[in-house]
């Protein structure tokens, strides 16, 4: 990631906790801004923020849970700005701190719906859009439980997993293919940084490992609620 200054920057669940001050974050580097929240409320007192920062805004009310939403919704940003450099797939929620037996099924769906389609959504929706910039980057912004187990984190650890996971695996594809796209993990413990790889000089038969990437993330995307 090159800079922030005058990028455009999708940011999700941007209504409360670390959307908000991603948001914010951006909106100080001088990003242009696209937020979304299901939280109509929430939303709206993110905008006032940054449009108090000096910042371009352009917001929606999103279910990231709804695929034909989000493709919607990306066709307007690319169109509104007439390019996106930036995604920050922050949406999510809690699975209710149940045990598996404890947890109801309508918690699983609706947590693997929206903490892990939804950050599906947004990069598939985007990165046709990110690509064209010739700079894109996605942004996955994942729970701890996608790097370490809790009894009582069960429907959060699966999506979460692949919420952390799904950056590396989509640059490295994109890498192939000479495609201009980098990404990252962030969860609230720290961020794992992701690039392109480069060829390896590990010994035959040892897998060899993406190298750290160098985008300046603010300190907002990996604390917060």
């Amino acid at each position: 990631m090159s800079a922030v200054t005058g990028k455009v920057a999708v940011v999700t669940g941007a209504g409360s906790g670390i959307g908000r001050s991603l948001a914010a974050e951006l909106a100080r580097r001088g990003a242009r801004l696209a937020l979304s929240d299901i939280d109509g409320t929430g939303l709206a007192e993110t905008v006032a923020q940054v449009k108090s920062l000096g910042a371009e805004v352009h917001t929606a009310r999103l279910d990231v849970s709804d695929r034909t939403a989000v493709e919607s919704y990306a066709t307007t940003v690319a169109e509104h700005f007439g390019v996106v450099h930036q995604v920050y797939n922050n949406a999510g929620i809690g699975g209710g701190g149940g045990t598996v037996l404890e947890t109801d099924w309508s918690v699983y769906d609706r947590t693997i719906a929206i903490n892990l389609f939804g950050v599906v959504h947004g990069t598939k929706a985007f990165l046709p859009h990110l690509i064209a910039s010739g700079d894109g980057h996605v942004v996955n912004i994942s729970s701890l439980n996608g790097i370490m187990a809790h009894p009582r984190s069960v429907p959060t650890a699966p999506p979460s997993s692949g919420c952390a996971d799904s950056p590396r695996r989509c640059a490295r594809r994109c890498s192939r293919g000479a495609i201009p796209y980098g990404s990252a993990s962030c969860t609230p413990a720290g961020s794992g940084p992701t690039s392109p790889p480069r060829p390896s000089t590990r010994p035959a038969g040892r897998a060899s490992r993406s190298p750290p990437g160098s985008w300046p993330a603010p300190a907002s995307t990996t604390t917060g609620s």
